[in-house]
């Protein structure tokens, strides 16, 4: 497991964009949790995916478009088309099970203009830039 140290990740020995270290040089007192095959294991999964199907792993990568959940900016919705798809109780339903999930959004939203590179920027401002991605 990598723990991180000065705001550097070591990862067996190695001190990421710095230099090489060993572990006995340093002495940490890191709580190192113990994962369990069922919890390390994940799959990708949607909203449509029966949860007797997801049982057999321990974490979903549940994907579905940003606009799902935030067609309006700033207007949050998690109960669509009259319940057919309601994420609070999908998440509810897969925390009661004792699977995580981690919501991945993907594409942006059409309040936000995206650009032909479909990343969340505003108008032809350059996906390069970090101050492309501020709140409008």
């Amino acid at each position: 497991m990598p723990c991180i140290l000065n705001s550097n990740i070591v990862i067996r020995d190695t001190l990421i964009n710095t230099k090489s270290i060993h572990s006995t040089d340093i002495k940490l007192n890191v709580h190192k949790p113990i994962y369990t095959m069922d919890k390390f294991i994940g799959t990708n999964a949607f909203i449509d995916v029966p949860q007797d199907k997801m049982k057999a792993v321990g974490f979903i990568r549940e994907y579905h478009p940003w606009s799902f959940t935030e067609e309006v900016n700033d207007q949050f919705e998690y109960n669509k088309w009259n319940g057919f798809w309601d994420f609070d109780k999908y998440y509810k339903t897969l925390k009661d099970a004792k699977i995580d999930v981690c919501p991945a959004i993907w594409e942006s939203p059409t309040w936000l203009k995206p650009s032909d590179l479909n990343k969340p920027v505003v108008g032809i401002e350059s996906p390069l830039v970090p101050n492309s991605y501020r709140e409008m």
